[in-house]
């Protein structure tokens, strides 16, 4: 299909579904915020005195890809699929500083099942969607928080510890903008993380986060292994992990918003064959040989230029860090990671200028990210590997505008949420052409309890990408076009 009028058929069902959108402004909603946790020493007012968390959303998500389904495949059938999420938690009320939490998760094929899901669906002629068909449990820890106020004549140390909480158990763990440690949020089934975690409000701002994790549960299926037939890259993967991550507020010393963070996340895979690389690397037999650690620092702030708080200022982020082989990672494993963003924000819109590169080292191994958020990353289409760089690197270089819309627009279109990107895809070594990008997206909060969104995004390959033999498999010389309606309603 042609590129305008896949533009066009994009552009006209955004704008659709941005007129059926009603309501006021965007508003944030935490339903664990909505009554107070009971805080105490009576243990049946702390397991009565929680509060519940019940949530909905369905999505309609559509895929025209041109990938064929195989050498001589004359291409996979649209994939048209309705999914719902729903998911119901409790969190009890806190007894000498402990509580508890816990989510059930329950992801359904509504309307026919029109589209290719490997694990709960499988219908290779279709496109993939990859949201299985699940009831699991999603979070399920122990937490202790040194509860305020509840040792009065207790040593003065208490009150410096009271911003401080530990966990134990399945948690969602999400750090920064979820490059290397994020849920995989857009997608129904989310990713979790077994193990322990403390994180600390260091005084005058800022945040010390530590986790030792034993086990992550992947999308699209907890039970998806390699082991047991499905594709590599799914399912539980085995690993002994330490996460550190240290950020710090610096705007009382700087005069401007600033932020910096350092971070070590150090990944030692267990021996279970479920290799976490992108493309063919033969020094890497199975997931143990490519454990690595990732040093890193990242810088982001705001220089403005008028004192209104809404006013024109420049946006600017820096980001650096190193990935190295672990803990008998294979020596192939060393490359560098590096993103710059610079922009201009204010009066509800904001223009930014992107770059990053998923280094290589000699085209052999690039900066892998198999715990990001990878949906948020590089392009929507998704048609960029989600757990990092081909073996020959990735450069990603994308324009970005983010408005909302004025109230003078009136009820229906005020409030509006607009985001739309077009990005540049290439590898590191080579400057090998993979294609181009252009995502939309529009949200809107019609109460304070519910969103609804429309989504857009057609990537464009580049028939240079099919002349690289590190890039077989990865049909990043195919296009591929998705569009998406979405509901989240949160009780």
């Amino acid at each position: 299909m042609a590129k305008s009028k896949l533009l066009a058929m994009g552009a006209a069902g955004v704008l659709a579904a941005s007129a059926l959108l009603g309501g006021t402004a965007q508003a944030k909603y935490d339903p664990l915020s909505l009554k107070p946790s009971y805080n105490g020493t009576n243990l049946f007012k702390a397991i009565i005195g929680g509060n519940i968390y019940l949530e909905f959303r369905p999505r309609y998500e559509y895929v025209n890809d041109s990938a064929p389904t195989g050498p001589g495949g004359t291409g996979l059938k649209e994939a048209n699929a309705l999914t719902l999420r729903s998911v119901l938690g409790y969190q009890t009320g806190r007894w000498y500083g402990f509580g508890i939490y816990g989510k059930f998760l329950n992801v359904s094929h509504l309307a026919g099942q029109a589209f290719n899901e490997p694990v709960t669906n499988p219908n290779p002629e279709y496109a993939t969607v990859a949201d299985p068909a699940t009831t699991q449990i999603q979070e399920a820890y122990v937490s202790y928080r040194v509860p305020a106020n509840l040792y009065p004549n207790g040593p003065a140390y208490l009150d410096e510890l009271a911003p401080a909480e530990l966990k134990f158990g399945r948690q969602v763990i999400t750090l920064q903008n979820h490059r290397w440690i994020g849920n995989v949020v857009w997608r129904q089934v989310w990713l979790t993380y077994d193990g322990f975690s403390a994180n600390y409000e260091l005084p005058g701002g800022g945040h010390l986060f530590y986790a030792h994790l034993y086990n992550a549960n992947r999308p699209p299926s907890a039970n998806a292994r390699a082991d047991k037939g499905f594709p590599p890259n799914t399912g539980d993967v085995g690993f002994q992990t330490d996460l550190i991550n240290l950020e710090f507020d610096l705007e009382r010393w700087i005069g401007a918003p600033t932020n910096l963070v350092g971070y070590a996340y150090l990944i030692d895979f267990d021996n279970n064959d479920n290799v976490l690389v992108v493309g063919t690397v033969p020094q890497i037999a199975n997931s143990s040989e490519a454990s690595n650690k990732t040093f890193g620092v990242r810088l982001k702030g705001e220089i403005p230029f008028t004192s209104n708080e809404d006013g024109l200022g420049l946006l600017y982020l820096g980001e650096f860090a190193n990935q190295s082989n672990y803990a008998g990672g294979s020596s192939v494993i060393e490359a560098n990671y590096y993103k710059g963003v610079l922009g201009l924000g204010g009066y509800g819109v904001k223009l930014t200028a992107n770059y990053e590169i998923l280094g290589t080292n000699g085209g052999e191994y690039s900066v892998q990210t198999p715990f990001d958020t990878a949906f948020a990353m590089n392009g929507w289409a998704d048609r960029i590997p989600s757990t990092g760089g081909p073996p020959i690197g990735l450069v990603d270089a994308w324009v970005q505008a983010d408005a909302t819309s004025p109230d003078s627009w009136g009820p229906v279109f005020s409030g509006l949420f607009m985001t739309a990107r077009y990005h540049d895809f290439r590898s590191d070594r080579g400057d090998i052409k993979y294609g181009q990008e252009f995502d939309f997206r529009v949200t809107k909060a019609i109460a304070e309890n519910i969103t609804l969104l429309a989504q857009y995004a057609i990537y464009w390959g580049d028939d240079e990408a099919a002349t690289s033999p590190a890039l077989t498999g990865l049909n990043l010389d195919q296009d591929i076009q998705k569009a998406w309606l979405m509901g989240t309603f949160k009780f």
